[in-house]
């Protein structure tokens, strides 16, 4: 934050900075190749689009699922397998390894299919719905008996979980009006982390009501669904952002 306010407070365009003398504004007016900026898109425009909301919305499940799995998967494995800290810290970190894997297959196999003809959005969302199907497998880990089919259920929902991360982005990006990427990202950011900063408190919560592990895993798997059923059925490549003149905003 201090970086940005430094930035804001000194960053300007060449030709605008207190620094450039007048022969050097002249220069650059002169020899400037710079392509004017696209008019762009609303702040309205941005909110009501369709595919915009369905990625925010998305990644809202996405995010509450992932920040309940980073935050509190050492203490689940401690309190439903009685594990040491140094065991914990061993089986707690298998996840994260197909985590990592489930991240570079994402992105490489939805670019997969949009190269054998699917169109960019349908190939984005097939990942991303399976992705948010298969981070409930936590809730899978609930009737495991072993410590070994616990960690295999949350390896499968953090593999998952990460397929989705690393498609969200890339569809992030092309839904984005051109030069509007960080605006676009930015309300994704918003409501994703909106919902993650609540899910290590909410969960917290549930356990102290209930005493159980049984009602977060539930509710983190209802939310896992319901981002998988927003992906599908919001995302389409009829709603890709047209800036209609009413619209636009310099």
């Amino acid at each position: 934050m201090l970086w940005a306010i430094g930035w804001m407070t000194y960053y300007r365009q060449p030709e605008q900075h207190p620094g450039a003398n007048d022969a050097e504004r002249n220069y650059l007016r002169q020899h400037s190749r710079r392509e004017a900026l696209p008019t762009h898109a609303s702040w309205r425009l941005l909110l009501t689009n369709r595919n915009i909301l369905g990625l925010s919305l998305g990644h809202a499940a996405l995010l509450f699922n992932l920040y309940f799995l980073l935050t509190w998967l050492p203490t689940y494995l401690i309190e439903q397998h009685h594990l040491t800290t140094l065991r914990t810290g061993l089986f707690g970190s298998i996840p994260w390894f197909f985590g990592l894997v489930g991240a570079l297959l994402g992105g490489c196999l939805s670019d997969r299919l949009v190269q054998r003809g699917w169109t960019m959005m349908r190939a984005r969302k097939a990942f991303l719905g399976l992705g948010m199907i298969l981070s409930m497998a936590s809730l899978l880990s609930l009737y495991t008996v072993t410590v070994t089919a616990t960690v295999a259920c949350l390896s499968v929902a953090v593999f998952g979980i990460l397929i989705t991360n690393s498609v969200v982005w890339a569809a992030n990006a092309e839904v984005a009006p051109t030069r509007q990427g960080a605006q676009v990202s930015a309300i994704q950011n918003c409501v994703g982390n909106a919902a993650g900063l609540l899910a290590p408190i909410l969960v917290g919560v549930l356990l102290q009501l209930t005493g159980s592990w049984m009602a977060p895993m539930l509710a983190a798997a209802v939310i896992a669904l319901v981002g998988a059923g927003i992906y599908t059925l919001m995302l389409s490549d009829d709603a890709m952002l047209v800036l209609p003149a009413e619209e636009m905003a310099g």
